[in-house]
C-alpha cells in the first residue's frame, strides 16, 4: 500500500480548470506533483462545494502557455530556469471522468450517478482508502474483497 494512502491523508493533485459532463474534467496539476507518478485508471476525488466527485484518470497531458517552448525548449540545466519554467510556462494536466457523486450534506451519504460537474478551481485529491470504501463498501459480512484499485 502506498504510504500516503495507508493513513488516509489527502494528497492534493491540483484544481479543476475546465471540462464537461460528457467529455470529462480537465485538471491542472500543482507544481510539486510528479507527473510520472500518475497513471490512467487511478481513482481521484474532486471536492466540490457540497459533493465529492469520484473520478478516474483518463489521460495525462503535458501542456504549456507558449507554443514556442515546443520549438525552442529552454535550457533547464540551470536550476533557476528549471524552477521558473516548471509549473508556470510548462505544466501537467490530467483528464478525469466523473463516475459517481457522494452528497456530503446527507446524514448517510451514498454514491449516486453523476448528473453534474464541480465548479472551477475545486481541489482534486488522490482517492484515499476511505473514499474507495465509501463507494465500494468496506469488507464485512455483506462485502468481500475482489482486489485493490490502482494506486492503493
Amino acid at each position: 500500500m502506498d504510504s500516503y494512502l495507508a493513513d488516509d491523508t489527502d494528497l492534493r493533485l491540483g484544481v479543476v480548470v475546465g471540462g464537461s459532463l460528457s467529455k470529462g474534467l480537465v485538471i491542472k496539476l500543482d507544481v510539486g506533483v510528479k507527473i510520472e507518478d500518475l497513471a490512467v485508471g487511478r481513482y481521484i476525488v474532486v471536492h466540490g462545494e457540497s459533493k465529492r466527485f469520484f473520478c478516474m484518470i483518463t489521460d495525462i497531458v503535458l501542456d504549456n502557455t507558449n507554443p514556442d517552448i515546443q520549438s525552442a525548449p529552454p535550457d533547464i540545466s540551470d536550476p533557476f530556469l528549471a524552477a521558473v519554467y516548471t509549473g508556470t510556462a510548462a505544466y501537467g494536466k490530467i483528464n478525469a471522468q466523473p463516475m459517481l457523486t457522494i452528497d456530503d450534506d446527507e446524514v448517510r451519504p451514498t454514491p449516486k450517478p453523476v448528473k453534474t460537474i464541480p465548479g472551477h478551481f475545486m481541489p482534486v485529491m488522490n482517492a484515499t482508502v476511505s473514499d474507495v470504501n465509501a463507494v465500494f463498501g468496506e469488507e464485512d459480512d455483506q462485502h468481500f474483497n475482489v482486489g485493490t484499485p490502482l494506486g492503493l
